[in-house]
């Protein structure tokens, strides 16, 4: 294999890694604001079930934000 054909190879693995790597942002952002909006929800609503939801969906929120 020449050189021509291994940095075509390494490009388009770079590209796939990117591609997945892009998707993946994507589909956290998305958790990541659901989880958001719904712990403002449960954090207005008066129960304490909804309050102890809302602690666990922030804390969830946290955790993601830390890792990500």
């Amino acid at each position: 294999m020449n050189q021509s054909q291994e940095k075509d190879l390494e490009f388009i693995k770079n590209h796939w890694d990117l591609t997945i790597i892009e998707k993946e942002r994507n589909v956290t952002r998305i958790i990541r604001y659901s989880l958001i909006i719904l712990a403002i929800i449960a954090f207005f609503l008066p129960t304490k079930i909804k309050f102890s939801i809302y602690i666990f969906i922030s804390l969830f929120c946290w955790l993601m934000y830390l890792v990500l």
